[in-house]
């Protein structure tokens, strides 16, 4: 990774960090229904990263990215652990993460970085969210497109 890159994706961790609160959540997000590929909220680019939960513990959310240029970097980041797993518009798997931490003002941050190449081009890409934390409580997470 160059150094470019790496200040790239500790800056969008930070942002991340700003924009998601640390406590637990108490109900579902306005991105629900997002359970499968089918209904799946579509992420754009924007300045700012999209807050979701994973209400109830149990919660899997699904994130739909359409890619138009490569490459493009989707972000994801929590107080609590969370795993992201990508797949092509095909069902193909592409890509995992289970996420890097990072400790700012609120404790621990964990933020994750999957890196959309060429050959998925002018798709669909879809990331699964679920909670890695053995601890079974509803949180918050933020995703980003870049």
């Amino acid at each position: 990774m160059s150094d470019a890159e790496a200040t790239a994706m500790e800056a969008a961790g930070a942002q991340l960090m700003a924009a998601v609160p640390s406590r637990t959540a108490t109900r579902s997000d306005r991105f629900e229904p997002d359970d499968s590929t089918q209904t799946a909220h579509v992420l754009i680019p924007q300045a700012s990263p999209e807050v979701h939960t994973l209400y109830p513990a149990s919660d899997v959310d699904w994130v739909a990215v359409d890619i138009t240029s490569t490459p493009r970097y989707v972000d994801v980041g929590a107080h609590y652990g969370t795993d992201v797993t990508g797949y092509a518009a095909d069902g193909r798997f592409v890509a995992s993460s289970s996420g890097g931490g990072a400790t700012g003002d609120e404790g621990d941050f964990d933020s994750s970085r999957l890196v959309v190449g060429n050959g998925l081009l002018h798709q669909r890409f879809y990331l699964r969210v679920s909670a890695s934390s053995p601890e079974g409580v509803a949180f918050y997470y933020g995703v980003q497109l870049e």
